[in-house]
């Protein structure tokens, strides 16, 4: 029974071991991660440590893409020609059945509604969308994840209309089979208003312009081909809409300006058409001259701060990250490029990393992020020494995804993958103080897309992780209860029944706790032990002699039935401990506070050893003294030792030397700083030189195009006033954009 209790304590104390080096494995990490209603569910949203910017897009809401809104019907973000991925449009047309047809573009859907359900028909349809499609929700939503930050993307049909004038159809000037519908100014206001109210910073991204600015679906007339920088016409209509836009900002009230923290003149101009790349820089300089007459001088005339100006170039356009500063360097000046000029490009994963297989879903997921980590902090190193090389103070990644593969369908889909790309992308832009905007928020319509292309998705997807994760903890544990609870009962059972072993037990426990060493505690009592040894011995060695000789004289018979009485005596007598038990006794006993470990207590095992084989050696020889005792002897005292019996000398043993700390390899890569190549000016790219615009009319190129027949004559824009809304002459004159369309 005593050696079942004691490995039933053994058990239960190996238990509670075990529990408490998880406690202090998990003391750091619980540490630093605070309660979910205190914090993000993750850091998609979490402002940097240098204090920079970590944005998300608003896109599918005022600007759309054919992708997201093709569930799983279709997988690919880059469409290529003929392909029409969107099949359907929500709430009105929530299911493909309800909608009967598929379609490639913003242009396309529009004029495909127009065409199946008639114009009226069609506006409501968008206007229904846009005022379902970002809800008070999603503001919550976006607060609770850390955002403060946003990207709105805009079709340049939010501009084409009359101030007072509601939501309608237009055609696209350059392919009439495209329609877009207007945002109407009211809805514009209640829309940043709200985004204003939510205490969140709002980038004035426009996305498209008519006719086509860029390669692909999002630019608003796929499949058709874009045509903005072969038309001088188109090219006029979208210096209107820059215009347009940046006189309904001046108009807003003062609470929605102060929101508006910066603008994007257009995004990603000319992708994927490099022939295009000079006519659309002399377009981009025009538009940035229109931004600083219409906006910087009268904000610096105010003694206040203009919103930033992103400068969005892409590499697909023929301009490299230096090709691009070096034109900034051209355009602004040097005040401008350390105040509200920002450099401002777009860092997709799915296709520009070499080696795809650093993602894959087979990779650990700490490789993953290491590998990640160090390609983009080479990318982010390269922009940022551009951009110090040509006196530029602040870059931004206005668009950055957990894209795997251009294909969502081949992606690795393993949350802890994405989690790692994430955590590689935000840490390259935090070291680099890069101001970043996620794409996008949400895609609920979007199938597998939104894996990779939807914060609120991604989220949702760690907290369900991190539940489950807790779930199994919390199962873990009550397992563990369950198997512990028979034991800890036993034991207390047997505590009980032995308190003694109950108190020697609690005592090494105590010990144990407190964290002292054993090796020290017992090669400092072994000097004293063998010091004292020989004195004791000594003095028990006279008692037993004197004993014996007094017992010498007891009659045979007196000494041959205390014989027989020792014996039975001796089978009641408990047997000898194991040794290593025998030890551990000594040393709760002789105040031992250390904490066993294996391969330590080596020197008191083997000495109780010899002890345990001394006491078999003279076990008879005892009896035979307590028998003569017995029969004649009245001063026999039981705790006497044995004659000649002699102390062992101390097991000599090496000190043991505690392991060096491990010193474990920083999973945080260190900061790639690459030999930086500067790349000679592209020969085809003539110099320019930094426009005049000291005395330059903001509207000199719609006049001239309207002196060689282009367009009609339009009035010159009248100087705006900063101080009041009330002062802009904003239904002055007509909307320019109207009147050239």
């Amino acid at each position: 029974r005593r050696d079942a209790a004691r490995a039933r304590r053994q058990s239960s104390r190996e238990a509670r071991r075990r529990r408490r080096q998880w406690d202090r494995d998990t003391e750091e990490a619980e540490a630093k991660t605070l309660a979910l209603d205190d914090q993000p569910l993750a850091s998609l949203g979490q402002a940097q440590d240098t204090g920079g910017v970590a944005g998300v897009s608003l896109n599918g809401w005022l600007q759309l893409e054919e992708w997201f809104y093709s569930q799983d019907a279709h997988s690919l973000v880059d469409a290529t020609e003929g392909m029409t991925q969107g099949v359907v449009f929500p709430p009105v047309f929530p299911t493909p059945e309800s909608l009967g047809f598929e379609w490639a573009s913003e242009g396309d859907l529009i004029s495909k509604l127009a065409a199946s359900v008639g114009d009226d028909a069609a506006v409501a349809a968008v206007v229904a969308h846009r005022e379902s499609y970002f809800t008070a929700e999603d503001v919550a939503g976006l607060r609770a994840q850390g955002f403060d930050h946003v990207r709105l993307p805009l079709t340049w049909a939010a501009f084409a209309s009359e101030a007072d004038e509601p939501e309608k159809l237009v055609t696209d000037p350059a392919h009439p089979d495209k329609k877009q519908v207007t945002v109407s100014r009211a809805a514009l206001d209640r829309y940043v208003a709200t985004l204003a109210d939510a205490g969140l910073k709002v980038l004035i991204d426009m996305h498209t312009m008519p006719g086509g600015s860029s390669m692909g679906s999002y630019n608003g007339v796929f499949p058709s081909p874009p045509a903005f920088w072969d038309d001088p016409t188109l090219m006029t209509i979208g210096r209107g809409v820059v215009r347009e836009m940046l006189r309904w900002y001046l108009a807003l009230p003062e609470t929605s300006r102060a929101a508006v923290g910066g603008f994007t003149l257009l995004n990603e101009p000319a992708h994927l058409l490099p022939d295009k790349r000079d006519v659309m820089l002399d377009w981009l300089a025009g538009a940035v001259a229109d931004f600083r007459a219409l906006v910087v001088e009268p904000a610096k005339q105010a003694g206040a701060q203009p919103p930033r100006l992103l400068v969005n170039l892409i590499d697909t356009c023929g301009l490299n990250v230096y090709n691009m500063a070096e034109w900034m360097a051209r355009t602004f000046a040097a005040d401008e490029l350390q105040s509200w000029a920002v450099l401002d490009t777009h860092m997709y994963l799915a296709w520009e990393h070499p080696a795809p297989g650093t993602w894959s879903c087979e990779t650990d997921p700490e490789e993953t992020k290491n590998g990640i980590a160090q390609f983009m902090q080479a990318k982010v190193n390269e922009m940022n020494d551009a951009a110090a090389r040509n006196g530029i103070a602040h870059t931004a990644v206005s668009e950055w995804s957990l894209a795997t593969n251009h294909d969502s369908a081949a992606g690795c889909q393993d949350v802890r993958v994405l989690e790692a790309l994430r955590e590689a992308q935000q840490y390259a832009f935090d070291q680099g103080n890069v101001e970043s905007y996620f794409w996008g928020w949400k895609l609920p319509d979007a199938g597998a897309h939104r894996k990779f292309w939807s914060a609120q998705f991604h989220d949702a997807e760690m907290a369900a992780a991190a539940g489950a994760a807790a779930a199994g903890e919390a199962e873990a544990d009550a397992v563990a209860a369950a198997e512990e609870a028979p034991a800890e009962a036993a034991a207390s059972a047997a505590e009980e029944e032995f308190p003694a072993e109950a108190e020697l037990t609690a005592a090494v426990e105590g010990a144990n706790d407190a964290g002292v060493s054993l090796e020290s505690e017992t090669v400092a009592l072994e000097p004293d032990a063998n010091e004292a040894a020989p004195e004791i011995v000594e003095d028990a060695s006279g008692d037993v002699r004197a004993e014996a000789a007094a017992a010498e004289d007891a009659p045979e018979s007196v000494v041959a039935a205390a014989a027989a009485s020792a014996e039975e005596e001796s089978a009641n007598v408990e047997p000898a401990r194991p040794a290593e038990a025998a030890a551990v006794e000594v040393d709760a006993a002789s105040g031992d506070a250390g904490a066993q470990t294996p391969g330590e207590g080596d020197a008191t095992i083997d000495a109780a050893r010899e002890f345990e084989q001394v006491d078999a050696e003279t076990a008879a020889r005892r009896n035979e003294i307590e028998a003569r005792m017995r029969a004649g002897a009245t001063n026999f005292r039981r705790s006497a030792a044995p004659e000649a019996v002699v102390a062992p000398e101390t097991v000599a043993r090496e000190a043991v030397v505690p392991p060096e700390a491990v010193v474990q390899e920083v999973v945080v890569p260190e900061t790639v700083v690459p030999e930086t190549v500067v790349p000679e000016t592209v020969s085809e790219q003539p110099a320019y030189e930094r426009p005049v615009v000291a005395d330059e009319d903001p509207v000199s190129e719609l006049e001239d195009a309207a002196a060689r027949g282009a367009v009609e004559p339009v009035e010159p824009v009248e100087p705006v006033a900063w101080e009041t809304a009330d002062s802009i002459p904003v239904s002055n004159s007509r909307n320019q954009v109207t009147r050239v369309l």
